[in-house]
C-alpha cells in the first residue's frame, strides 16, 4: 500500500539467522546512514532528525532512548550510553549499554567492520558483538537521552531471554579471547561478567513467575562467581516468592 518508490521490500530467506536479513539489507542500501527497525519497535516522526544531526557533528554511531512499552498499558523510559560505557574494555567486562532500534551508523563503519556476525551462536546477541567491534575499531559513539523509539514487550519477546543469555555468554567467549590486553585479574572480571549475565536473566525468570528456573540460575551464577552477592540478594527474595507462592489458598 506504500506509494513511496524509495521503500524497497526484500523477499529474504535468513534461516534463523536475523544478521543475515540485517547485512542484506546494509549491501543494498544506498545511503550513507543505516537505521534499523524491528516489527517490536516504534519510531518517532523526528528520529531521524536529531540523530543525523549528531552523525553530521562526526559522531560514527547515535543511539537514543527508548520507552519500554508493555501490554497492559506499563511504560518504562529507558535511556542507553553514556558515552564513558561505550568502550571496548567497558562494554566487553561490564554491559551493553546501546539498543539496536535505538541507533543509527554510518554505513561506511558497518562495512570496514563486516557487518553483523552470522555466526549461529550469537543469535539475539549479534549486535552487542557489532557494538564491540566498532568500539574496539576506535569510534565514537554518541547518546541522546530523548525517547525517540518504543520497545512493544509482548509474550512472544519475554520468552527469549533463555536464548539471549545463551547468546550473550558466546559472544563474551569470543571476545574475551580476542582481548589482548594482559592484566592480573583478567579471569576473575570474566567470571564475574559471566556471572551477572546469569543473574540478570534469573531475575527475569524470577519476574516471570518461573521461580524453580530462577533459583537454579542463581545457583549457577553464584557457581560461576561465589562473590556474586547480588545474587545470593536476589537468590534468597526467589526462594521466598517460591516458597510463597506454594502456600494453600485460602478458600
Amino acid at each position: 500500500k506504500f506509494a513511496e518508490p524509495r521503500i524497497e521490500l526484500i523477499n529474504f530467506r535468513n534461516h534463523g539467522v536475523i544478521a543475515a536479513s540485517r547485512n542484506e539489507g546494509i549491501r543494498r542500501a544506498r545511503g550513507e546512514y543505516v537505521a534499523f527497525l524491528d516489527s517490536d519497535d516504534v519510531w518517532k516522526p523526528t528520529k531521524l532528525e536529531c540523530c543525523i544531526e549528531q552523525l553530521n557533528a562526526g559522531c560514527a554511531l547515535v543511539c537514543h532512548g527508548t520507552i519500554w512499552r508493555w501490554e497492559d498499558g506499563r511504560t518504562r523510559n529507558v535511556t542507553h550510553g553514556p558515552e564513558r560505557k561505550a568502550s571496548y574494555q567497558v562494554l566487553l567486562y561490564r554491559d551493553n549499554c546501546l539498543a539496536t532500534s535505538a541507533t543509527v551508523v554510518r554505513k561506511m563503519i558497518l562495512n570496514e567492520v563486516g557487518g553483523f556476525s552470522t555466526e549461529p551462536d550469537f543469535v539475539t546477541a549479534e549486535d552487542y558483538d557489532l557494538w564491540l567491534r566498532i568500539a574496539k575499531a576506535g569510534h565514537q559513539f554518541c547518546f541522546i537521552p530523548g525517547m525517540l523509539g518504543e520497545y512493544r514487550i509482548h509474550q512472544a519477546n519475554e520468552g527469549r531471554y533463555g536464548r539471549v543469555k545463551d547468546a550473550v555468554l558466546a559472544v563474551l567467549d569470543h571476545h574475551f579471547v580476542l582481548d589482548s590486553r594482559r592484566h592480573v585479574f583478567r579471569q576473575y572480571k570474566q567470571r564475574k561478567r559471566r556471572s551477572g549475565v546469569i543473574s540478570a536473566n534469573a531475575w527475569i525468570l524470577g519476574n516471570t513467575g518461573d521461580y524453580q528456573s530462577a533459583v537454579h540460575e542463581f545457583r549457577l551464577a553464584l557457581k560461576t562467581w561465589p562473590l556474586n552477592w547480588k545474587a545470593y540478594a536476589a537468590g534468597t527474595l526467589m526462594v521466598a516468592r517460591w516458597a510463597i507462592s506454594r502456600l494453600p489458598k485460602r478458600s
